[in-house]
């Protein structure tokens, strides 16, 4: 979860829109230099970005509600 979908999605949530953002179509890496597993990356990016301003679900949810 890089900077650039946090950035994203809050000026998308300050502009009025709602920011969805599907679990399983992210893609994460370890940051073995800093002992991070993708794993933990994206349980705490995931965690702040739903708490602040994104609705968290999963690709089939999303393809359900079309």
């Amino acid at each position: 979860m890089r900077l650039w979908w946090r950035l994203a999605g809050r000026a998308a949530a300050d502009l009025g829109f709602a920011v969805i953002l599907p679990r399983d179509a992210c893609l994460g890496f370890d940051l073995p230099g800093m002992g991070l597993s993708a794993e933990e990356i994206a349980r705490v990016s995931f965690g702040l970005l739903g708490a602040d301003f994104a609705t968290l679900t999963t690709t089939p949810e999303v393809i359900a509600s079309l």
